[in-house]
């Protein structure tokens, strides 16, 4: 017995069959467009790599950096600076770290100076290997999102104590253990390198004198030598540095630093008084004391409250953001000169 079609079923039939055809082109069309897109986006990237396109940190140049939070800051620079500066700690994710990585290697806008922060891990168990997952994991996805920036790494900075120091502010430098924090900064680097030749490690006391010296892992060891120059309110009434140099010199013991012979950082530089003059033309002197002194390669900004006799932030005035712009655009031009 045949079963009857009725004359309304045959052309719904015709049109699924017809619908699914077009389905399955249309499918295959994107599939090929997409793998086309892929395979050319892979392509320009394989060519950008090969070809030379490698944001490098020029140690032979005069380089500014600058610690912005804020991306609406950073998007609002009048002039680029060559590094952008941030702080990450141990076991915490930053949302921020993520979009200024983005900014860095994806985009190639700056070069990353990451200050890292073991805070409350015992320099010990890190020389142990105990945290060795995690400090692989870290430094694979700094390398994955940067593969053709160096990346400045400034490891447990300012780790020195001082007899006039009250208190230490880090739980490495509480430690009081040189022993301790050689090995963990030999074992940290020793896992780096293996991971990405674009690490370079910046060693970074407070600043530099007798107390700092054992403390130091090694030239092996070390690519630039870094040192903390921020002057306090306190310490411009008790000890008045007429400028950025005579603070460098003294308070900063630029003869230690030097001693190191190595290419040298100013990983932090910041300046707070409440004559808008005074400060005004302590910021310049960084510029003009960067253009003469051929030893310092980058002098990084710090842009931040510290406490509230640390008011450290400049960005937000326009007389010193002016001085930041207008000295980056002088020390291009020393660059090119040099060239």
């Amino acid at each position: 017995m045949k079963t009857r079609v009725s004359g309304k079923a045959q052309p719904a039939k015709t049109v699924f069959i017809i619908a699914v055809l077009v389905f399955s082109f249309a499918a295959c069309l994107y599939y090929g467009l997409f793998n086309s897109r892929t395979a050319a986006s892979e392509s320009e990237a394989e060519s950008a790599g090969s070809s030379g396109d490698y944001l490098s940190f020029r140690d032979d140049q005069k380089n500014i950096g600058i610690y912005l939070d804020e991306m609406a800051e950073i998007d609002s620079l009048e002039e680029q600076p060559t590094l952008l500066g941030w702080f990450d700690t141990w076991f915490h994710e930053n949302w921020f770290s993520h979009q200024k990585l983005k900014l860095c290697g994806t985009d190639h806008r700056f070069i990353p100076m990451i200050t890292w922060q073991p805070t409350d891990v015992p320099l010990r168990y890190i020389a142990s290997g105990l945290y060795d997952d995690y400090i692989e994991s870290y430094l694979r996805e700094i390398a994955e999102a940067c593969p053709n920036n160096d990346v400045l790494i400034r490891f447990a900075h300012e780790m020195e104590m001082r007899p006039d120091y009250l208190h230490a502010w880090y739980s490495w430098q509480d430690e009081r253990d040189p022993e301790g924090y050689i090995e963990a900064w030999r074992h940290v680097v020793s896992i780096g390198r293996k991971i990405s030749p674009n690490f370079k490690w910046v060693w970074s006391p407070n600043h530099d004198d007798e107390y700092t010296i054992p403390y130091y892992p090694g030239d092996e060891w070390v690519d630039y030598v870094g040192i903390t120059l921020n002057l306090t309110v306190k310490e411009y009434y008790t000890a008045p540095y007429m400028d950025f140099s005579d603070y460098y010199a003294k308070k900063g013991s630029r003869s230690f630093v030097e001693a190191y012979n190595k290419p040298i950082i100013i990983s932090e530089v910041a300046y707070y008084n409440e004559t808008p003059e005074v400060r005004e033309a302590y910021f310049q002197s960084i510029f003009d004391y960067l253009a003469d002194d051929p030893k310092i390669c980058a002098i990084l900004f710090f842009n931040a409250d510290a406490s509230n006799t640390r008011t450290f932030e400049f960005y937000s005035v326009e007389s010193l953001r002016k001085i930041f712009f207008d000295g980056i655009r002088r020390l291009r031009e020393l660059n090119s000169e040099s060239d």
